[in-house]
């Protein structure tokens, strides 16, 4: 996940009241040592909710919206015990 789509969706996690962490540097399964940026969620509907939010609030029809368009195409989720990440 690119690094401006991370910090949106911690800010909305935030202002909704969900605990996130973002990580700069994970590598999830199958990634072969590759690193992206991440974020650590309580549930995948914490993670949804936060994705929703950014998206209704984002301006449409801009390069902003596009990237995190497609980041959101591309996520990948792995379970870290109580929490999951989404990369």
């Amino acid at each position: 996940m690119k690094e401006k789509s991370a910090k949106l969706i911690e800010e909305a996690a935030d202002e909704l009241g969900y605990d996130t962490d973002i990580r700069e540097d994970y590598s999830g399964r199958w990634m072969f040592g590759k690193t992206t940026h991440a974020i650590v969620v309580d549930t995948q509907s914490n993670f949804v909710g936060a994705v929703a939010f950014v998206a209704v609030n984002m301006d449409n029809d801009t390069e902003e919206s596009d990237d995190f368009i497609e980041d959101m195409q591309n996520i990948h989720f792995d379970s870290m015990g109580i929490s999951i990440i989404a990369y």
